[in-house]
């Protein structure tokens, strides 16, 4: 196999390289509470998967192709 033109190499991180040890929204929840920020951890939850569905329907790729990145 010639590997020459190999530019890129992606893995799924979340479940295979790492495993969370809690939830998105309670990760969240506990990061915010240290800044002063008060929030329900299963609102979190619930929102944060809602939202990354739709931004992975609207932006594949975590945004590659439409031009989004860490800042937004």
């Amino acid at each position: 196999m010639n590997l020459s033109k190999l530019r890129l190499v992606t893995f799924d991180v979340t479940g295979t390289l790492l495993r969370l040890r809690t939830a998105p929204g309670q990760q969240y929840g506990e990061i915010g509470a240290m800044y002063g920020i008060v929030a329900d951890n299963n609102m979190l939850n619930r929102n944060f998967k809602e939202q990354f569905i739709r931004m992975n329907a609207e932006h594949p790729n975590y945004g590659l192709k439409s031009g989004i990145g860490w800042e937004n």
